[in-house]
C-alpha cells in the first residue's frame, strides 16, 4: 500500500496449505519438502502458474494487470527459470514487469556468479526484482551496487520494535535512504499498528504492508478490495470513509513547528537534515536523467555549479547541528566534507573544458555512494555520541 494516500499499489502471492484434518497450516511446516530437489521442479511450475493464472482473475475482475509479486526459491535459480516464466507470460499475455520476483539476500550470497546472470537475464526480460526481508541476512552494498533490483523489502524484525526502539528507527531511515540514493523502490513490511504506519510515513517509507492493512485472503476478496479503491484500514488508522492524509500539508506544518529545533534524538531524524539529503539526491538522480538524456551538454557548468551549491548548504546545516551538540567529531566532519567538496571542484572543471558522459556518471555516482556512506556511518557515530553524552542540548 502506498503510505501516502493508502492506494492499493500491488499484491504478494502466498501459499497456504488446507489440510482436511489439521486445518489451515502456514508454509514453515511444510515449505522446505516442497523446495526439496525430488519436488523442486513440479512446484516451481506450479507456483508460476498458479501466479500467472491469479494475474489473468485480478486482470478479469479489475479490467486491467494489477501488480503481483512471487517469492522464488533458490533451488528455481538458473535457465529454466527464464524460460519457463517467459513461456508462461506470452501465453497469457501478461507484461513482464506486472510481476515483481522475490529473492533472498543468502540467496545472492551463496552463489554469487549464477544469481547474477540469472538476476540479469530476468531482469533484461522485463520482470521486476526485489530483495526480501532486506536486512536480516546478508545485507552488503556492493551485491546491492551490481545486482538489477527494483525494490528492497524491509523486513518486519526492524518495525515490530519501532515506536519504542531509536536503533529500529534509525536501521529503518538508513534503508529508505539507501533506496533513495540507488534510486530503487522500497516497502516496509511487518506493519501491525496505527503508530508504526504514522512514523514510517514520517521518514517518508515509499510503501509499505502488513496486518494493519488486511491479512492474506482468497483471491476473489482480494479483487473486491482493490476494486474499492483502499483497504478496510487507510495509513491514519481511519475508516475508509474519511479522506485521505494530505501527506504533503501534513509534512510542511511539522517543518514549521521544527522551525527552532536545530537537533533531535539522532541526526537522521533531524527533519531539516533529511529533507536536505533527500533533495539533494532527488537533484543528483535528475541531473543524471537529465544529461543521459539531452542532446547537447551546454548547460553542464550551471547544473554542476548549481549542484554544489546545493551539497555545501546540506554540509552547512550538517556542521550547525553538530556544533550545537559540541559533536566531537565535527573537525573530521568538515574536514570531510571541505575535501568533498575539492575533489568535486576538480571534476567539475576537467568536464566543463572537455564534456564525456561517462565521467559525468561516475562524478553522479561517487556523490551517491558519499552520501549513503556518510548517512550510514556517521548517522551511527552520532546516535552514540548523543546516548553517551545523555542527549543535553547546547
Amino acid at each position: 500500500m502506498r503510505a501516502w494516500d493508502g492506494a492499493i499499489t500491488g499484491g504478494e502471492l502466498l501459499i497456504r496449505w488446507q489440510h482436511p484434518d489439521r486445518g489451515l497450516i502456514f508454509p514453515g511446516a511444510f515449505i522446505e519438502g516442497l523446495e526439496a530437489p525430488r519436488c523442486a521442479d513440479a512446484f516451481l511450475r506450479w507456483s508460476v502458474d498458479t501466479a500467472v493464472a491469479v494475474a489473468r482473475q485480478l486482470r478479469a475482475s479489475l479490467g486491467s494487470w494489477f501488480p503481483l509479486s512471487l517469492n522464488i526459491p533458490g533451488s528455481a535459480f538458473g535457465p529454466r527459470l527464464l524460460r519457463l516464466l517467459q513461456e508462461r507470460a506470452q501465453a497469457a499475455g501478461l507484461p513482464p514487469q506486472m510481476l515483481e520476483l522475490e529473492i533472498t539476500e543468502r540467496l545472492i550470497a551463496e552463489d554469487a556468479a549464477q544469481s547474477l546472470a540469472c538476476l540479469q537475464g530476468l531482469h533484461a526480460a522485463g520482470f521486476r526484482i526485489a530483495v526480501d526481508d532486506f536486512g536480516t541476512g546478508y545485507s552488503s552494498l556492493s551485491y546491492i551496487r551490481n545486482v538489477p533490483l527494483d525494490r528492497l523489502k524491509v523486513d518486519r524484525a526492524f518495525v515490530l520494535g519501532i515506536a519504542e526502539s531509536e536503533e529500529d528507527r534509525l536501521i529503518t531511515t538508513a534503508i529508505i535512504s539507501l533506496s533513495r540514493v540507488l534510486d530503487i523502490g522500497v516497502v516496509v513490511e511487518g506493519v501491525e499498528t496505527a503508530e508504526q504506519a504514522q512514523i514510517l510515513r514520517d521518514l517518508r517509507a515509499e510503501t509499505y504492508q502488513g496486518y494493519l492493512f488486511g491479512r492474506a485472503m482468497p483471491v476473489t476478496d482480494f479483487a473486491e478490495l482493490v476494486g474499492r479503491g483502499q483497504p478496510s484500514v487507510v495509513a491514519s488508522g481511519a475508516t475508509t470513509g474519511e479522506d485521505p492524509i494530505d501527506f504533503d500539508t501534513l509534512q510542511r506544518e511539522r517543518l514549521r513547528q521544527l522551525e527552532t529545533v536545530v537537533w533531535k534524538r539522532s541526526f537522521s531524524t533531524d527533519t531539516r537534515s533529511v529533507e536536505k539529503l533527500r533533495a539533494l539526491i532527488n537533484l543528483l538522480n535528475s541531473l543524471s536523467n537529465t544529461m543521459r538524456e539531452a542532446s547537447t551538454n551546454l548547460g553542464v557548468a550551471i547544473a554542476l555549479d548549481h549542484l554544489a551549491r546545493e551539497t555545501h548548504s546540506h554540509f552547512q546545516h550538517e556542521e550547525q547541528v553538530m556544533a550545537n551538540i559540541g559533536y566531537d567529531r565535527l573537525a573530521i566532519h568538515r574536514s570531510c566534507h571541505a575535501d568533498l567538496l575539492a575533489e568535486f571542484g576538480r571534476r567539475r572543471d576537467s568536464l566543463v573544458q572537455q564534456f564525456r558522459q561517462g565521467e559525468f556518471e561516475a562524478l553522479i555516482a561517487y556523490l551517491k555512494v558519499w552520501l549513503l556512506q556518510h548517512l550510514v556511518s556517521e548517522d551511527t557515530r552520532l546516535h552514540r555520541f548523543l546516548n553517551r553524552s545523555g542527549g543535553q542540548q547546547a
